[in-house]
């Protein structure tokens, strides 16, 4: 551990620190992390793993022991730098909010000028995020009356009938 040691190796060197109240957290933790491989790959590359947790937890600041501290970690994986990564990168990551995508996805509607190729991905992308379970089924009944419209049938109608 770092304690009887001496920093010296990072002297003058801008400690990383990360700002876990910024409204872009996730990107901030990718910059953060970034500069703590740099470090820990490049100066600090000869100190053990265990040494290298020790300052990845230093420079995480209050709130991020804070976070450690609520993880059930095993003895083994407190030992691995990866474990610390991980925990950050899932707690940080965005969380969808279905059923806002689905809303989304109910209301798309094809852009002036938009190729209907570009709006074909639209919808496969949205499709992809809205976790239908079989986004490429429908019901025979739902079929039989999609088929039964004419030309004429809007995407909302169409998106009315297949709900």
């Amino acid at each position: 551990m770092l304690v009887g040691t001496k920093m010296t190796e990072l002297a003058g060197l801008p400690i990383p620190s990360m700002d876990w109240l910024s409204p872009v957290a996730p990107q901030m933790f990718k910059k953060f992390k970034a500069r703590c491989e740099l470090y820990l790959s490049g100066l600090l590359r000869e100190k053990s793993e265990e040494e290298q947790i020790s300052y990845l937890l230093i420079w995480l600041g209050d709130d991020g022991i804070k976070l450690v501290f609520i993880w059930a970690l095993s003895i083994v994986e407190k030992k691995k730098l990866n474990t610390y990564w991980t925990h950050f990168e899932n707690y940080l990551a965005p969380k969808s909010n279905l059923q806002l995508l689905r809303y989304k996805f109910r209301t798309l509607k094809q852009e002036p000028g938009e190729t209907e190729d570009s709006f074909v991905k639209k919808i496969r992308i949205l499709v992809g995020e809205c976790q239908f379970t079989s986004p490429d089924s429908n019901s025979k009944r739902r079929q039989t009356k999609l088929l039964d419209k004419d030309a004429t049938v809007t995407l909302d109608t169409a998106l009315y009938i297949a709900d």
